[in-house]
């Protein structure tokens, strides 16, 4: 009975110790892989905000050069808000891309930390305030392309600095974010 008893608990400690090492082994295994998919995703959203960047920069010149030939053009009574557009380097939108961050979002965003997320849903939604204003910019610009009415000019100028200053908060998530991945991947 006692080397049954013995043998019983010796084959018991075995295949227990065998399950233990095996879950182990399952979770190291799934540890590894979800910081290789984790590695993957944050290099392809640095390179998404990289090139996002570069856009913004390119942009928010543009915009600036727009505001001052619209000041410039602002009191011509006969001058249409559509020509003043002309003169300038014009107004266009930004087409920030997100596409590895929303991968990422729908699916393993636990693996990150706050900090990175927080900076990303920041820059998430400061992409759809930019949206709406541009929206709401172009509204304004096709329903008074003939308008010489400086007060539409104005109100244009107006839009465009908060856009600039939108485009601008947008360029500074970005350039904290790539900092704190950039130190991230030297720790």
């Amino acid at each position: 009975m006692k080397k049954t008893l013995k043998k019983v608990l010796t084959e018991m400690v075995s295949v227990i110790l065998g399950i233990l090492i095996a879950l182990f082994i399952g979770n190291w295994k799934d540890k590894r892989d979800d910081k290789k998919f984790v590695d993957k995703i944050l290099i392809s959203v640095s390179q998404e905000l990289s090139d996002n960047k570069v856009e913004l920069e390119k942009v928010i010149t543009e915009h600036k050069l727009f505001v001052d030939t619209l000041n410039k053009y602002i009191k011509s009574k006969d001058m249409p808000l559509g020509t003043s557009l002309g003169k300038s380097s014009g107004f266009r939108m930004i087409n920030i891309s997100n596409i590895s961050w929303k991968t990422f979002l729908n699916a393993d965003m636990e693996l990150v930390g706050y900090e990175r997320i927080s900076l990303l849903t920041g820059i998430d939604e400061s992409k759809q305030n930019m949206r709406d204003l541009v929206d709401k910019l172009a509204d304004l610009i096709y329903s008074n392309l003939l308008s010489m009415d400086p007060s539409k000019k104005v109100i244009l100028m107006l839009m465009i600095n908060d856009l600039v200053l939108i485009e601008e908060n947008l360029l500074e998530m970005h350039n904290e974010y790539l900092s704190l991945a950039d130190s991230k991947t030297r720790d």
